[in-house]
């Protein structure tokens, strides 16, 4: 599992063919010919025959955003890290709007499994394709730090009235208040509420461990996971705003007005691209307190990208040729990205050119340096994400001298901020457990003294 080379927190959408992120809302038995064809499509891509399909079973959307050879280059990476694929052990389907998605658990010969997530449109044909760790998210087990006795929970829609509304919950103390308040914005991908990855859940984490403290917190679905599919159809205009931004800074107008809530006490708080997008963030509007950052990127995230790509596969001392390959797809992206060589229509790392346009003229470093707002600084030593020595001392560097800018780096922890073994990887992810008591005492203690 060591070698995954799944960038599970950072990357907009590595390995995952469209955003198919379609909400999770409800379970219903599925179409036959939908559960059907998506074990059919499977049975394709094993044969090496997926061309035979591709034209008459994918939406021209699909069609435009990939190729057969491409599907067939995943699928045969896939192998190359989890073993022969085996058989299919499970089939879940969940709806939300006017699109179906068929979740079938493919079981491999190094007793891995992965989830292939299959989305259909009304006219039956396929309009994502995502592949996955299988869901365990069942697993998830709650901290013990929180205390829910102390809080009560609510559901709240972010940017109501706007096309984008977004579901979230509001994680409130009991008493009389005025509460100070924390919006969590989360990392890249299309994440949900809590950010879950795998079997844990970071951002329900520290709503419960903050909340058991009289801090309320925010937590929302990302746009990207809500309204992903509709998203995949404007890859040209999405930027960093629409995706981020823009919901954040509604969540902040919601909390400002929920009552209850301290409106001079509300602060945002960051986790990886959410962290390094924060600065931006509280740059364009009025009314935040100040900034919690979580694993803060100094560095474009291509450029991470692909050091976690090489870290991943040397982590065993042997770079095999499908690792190679891989690393220098990753590395022709990057160059792409750097110049902005990008067609109309080019998806690269998952997103296209305006996305990566806007980001090439974004520096989080310096839109901070440009702020006043109080600051917390968080990093776990053992993240090989976001590098403690490329990004956290970049960061300490151009604000440790300013006496509202606090910083803490944590010896055991991960990118998750969760304890985990030597040497870090992305099978940390794999084991159930919970952001670190001491990072949440810190964020709970900086918040109130500030």
């Amino acid at each position: 599992m060591k070698k995954m080379l799944f960038c599970l927190v950072l990357l907009v959408m590595l390995l995952a063919v469209l955003w198919s992120g379609c909400n999770e809302q409800k379970t219903t038995p599925s179409p036959p010919a939908d559960e059907t064809r998506a074990v059919q499509m499977i049975g394709y891509l094993n044969n090496g025959t997926v061309d035979a399909i591709f034209s008459s079973w994918f939406t021209t959307t699909m069609q435009g955003a990939t190729t057969p050879a491409q599907l067939q280059t995943i699928w045969d990476q896939l192998q190359g890290q989890y073993g022969t694929y085996l058989n299919i052990t499970q089939v879940r389907v969940a709806t939300q709007q006017n699109y179906t998605n068929v979740f079938l658990t493919c079981l491999f010969s190094k007793q891995q499994t992965l989830d292939a997530e299959v989305t259909f449109n009304e006219q039956h044909l396929i309009a994502g394709l995502h592949f996955l760790p299988a869901d365990v998210s069942g697993n998830y087990r709650p901290p013990s730090y929180a205390n829910l006795s102390a809080f009560t929970e609510t559901n709240v829609t972010v940017g109501t009235g706007t096309v984008w509304q977004l579901p979230g919950t509001l994680s409130m103390p009991k008493g009389a208040g005025p509460f100070p308040a924390v919006v969590l914005v989360h990392g890249s991908g299309p994440n949900d509420r809590d950010e879950t990855v795998l079997a844990n859940k970071p951002f329900k984490d520290l709503a419960w461990g903050l909340a058991s403290q009289g801090i309320a917190v925010l937590r929302y679905e990302k746009r990207t996971k809500q309204y992903g599919t509709v998203l995949a159809k404007q890859l040209d205009n999405i930027t960093v705003y629409d995706e981020t931004v823009q919901d954040a800074q509604a969540a902040v107008v919601l909390l400002r007005s929920t009552p209850g809530i301290d409106p001079g006490k509300v602060f945002v708080l960051g986790h990886s691209l959410g962290a390094m997008l924060a600065p931006r963030i509280a740059a364009n509007m009025t009314g935040i307190a100040g900034l919690v950052l979580l694993a803060p990127p100094a560095r474009p995230i291509e450029d991470l990208a692909l050091n976690q790509t090489i870290y991943l596969a040397e982590l065993d001392g042997n770079i095999t040729s499908m690792e190679e390959t891989q690393i220098n797809q990753i590395m022709s992206a990057v160059d792409k990205i750097h110049s902005l060589n990008i067609s109309a229509g080019e998806n690269v790392l998952g997103a296209g050119r305006a996305y990566w346009s806007d980001l090439a003229h974004y520096n989080p470093v310096t839109t901070a340096m440009n702020l006043s707002l109080p600051m917390l600084v968080l990093q776990g030593k053992r993240d090989y994400q976001v590098n403690y020595t490329f990004d956290f001392l970049r960061w300490q560097a151009a604000l440790g001298s300013r006496q509202n800018v606090v910083f803490h780096a944590y010896d055991n922890l991960s990118h998750l901020f969760m304890p985990g073994s030597e040497p870090p990887s992305n099978s940390d992810y794999t084991v159930p457990s919970n952001v670190a008591k001491e990072v949440v005492d810190d964020i709970a203690a900086w918040v109130k003294s500030t």
